[in-house]
């Protein structure tokens, strides 16, 4: 989705501000299709999106909604959990709100209990420095996995980190 595309994107280059960001959704709602408008402006409550509302489960503005939800949340695990237990298409709701959230708190606002059961762990921090590197973040990259430290951009490079999938044990 172009709208959770330019939010992570915009995280991840520095804008904090929740309402910026929830501005710039509804300059690309309105250019799009306004029909988007409506789960823009539902998203400031879970419940009102109606996450399992049959036959509209796996709806893609569905999945938008609980990832502008989540942009709004500061704590990543009790608001994933929240969205799963929303019901619906719980994984992909869950996947987009995460990928926001994760953008926003970083990779330090993880749970990790989360982290530690992180399937593949190894292979996926190895990705993420490669992708690193290939943005040209810091040359100062080490590739010891998984303490990687970038001096320069800290915060940025949390957030690329914070947008690896996830798996609970």
């Amino acid at each position: 989705c172009v709208i959770i595309s330019t939010i992570i994107g915009n995280i991840l280059r520095g804008t904090e501000s929740v309402d910026t960001l929830l501005n710039m959704s509804k300059d690309i709602a309105i250019s799009y299709d306004e029909r988007i408008l409506e789960y823009i402006d539902l998203s400031n409550n879970l419940s009102a999106l109606k996450l399992d509302e049959l036959p509209y489960i796996g709806y893609t503005l569905k999945a938008l909604g609980a990832g502008l939800w989540a942009l709004r949340q500061t704590e990543f695990q009790s608001s994933i959990n929240a969205i799963v237990l929303e019901g619906g298409d719980s994984d992909t709701n869950a996947s987009v709100a995460g990928a926001v959230l994760g953008a926003k708190v970083g990779y330090s606002g993880l749970p990790s209990v989360w982290l530690e059961g992180l399937v593949r762990k190894e292979e996926l921090m190895k990705k993420v420095n490669l992708l690193i590197k290939k943005l040209n973040i810091d040359s100062s990259i080490q590739e010891s996995i998984p303490k990687t430290i970038v001096e320069n951009k800290p915060s940025l490079f949390h957030r690329v980190k914070s947008m690896m999938r996830i798996k609970k044990n």
